[in-house]
């Protein structure tokens, strides 16, 4: 998400079971993404790591 050329990379490594990613989800990613990735300053990559057990798994995995 963002420009690519953006001089900064920011990975997020989430899970979609884990309710302290959905707290970043909907708290804290907003502020970043109207600072930072909108004003082309950062671009960001989401990485899937499921951790939370076979529920988590499968979740990626239909997110995909």
């Amino acid at each position: 998400m963002g420009n690519g050329d953006a001089p900064i990379t920011l990975v997020e490594f989430g899970d979609y079971q884990c309710p302290f990613c959905g707290k970043f989800f909907s708290e804290t990613e907003p502020l970043i993404r109207e600072s930072y990735i909108k004003t082309g300053k950062v671009k960001m990559i989401w990485r899937d790591f499921a951790f939370l057990g076979p529920e988590s798994l499968a979740a990626a995995e239909a997110a995909h």
